[in-house]
């Protein structure tokens, strides 16, 4: 079935598809991570795996207006600020 799309992605797909990259606004931000939704072809959805190094913050303090946005920490610990 040439050209079919598929919604299972490998560990080693993701592996293999991650990168590294920081907010601008913010010198301790640092997140390796994929964007398995838009890899998939969700086109409203997004679903995102990112690592934080030690010491490392993801992007500045910032909310959205028409979105949520969930967290699952896996491993270490996380800190999150939700209405300041």
């Amino acid at each position: 079935m040439e050209g079919k799309k598929t919604f299972i992605l490998r560990a080693a797909e993701i592996a293999d598809s991650i990168q590294t990259f920081s907010h601008p606004w913010n010198s301790k931000s640092e997140i390796s991570g994929v964007y398995l939704g838009r890899t998939v072809g969700l086109k409203r959805t997004g679903v995102n795996f990112a690592r934080i190094a030690p010491g490392k913050e993801s992007f500045v303090y910032h909310s959205h207006y028409r979105e949520e946005e969930w967290i699952y920490i896996l491993s270490g610990r996380g800190i999150a600020e939700i209405d300041g």
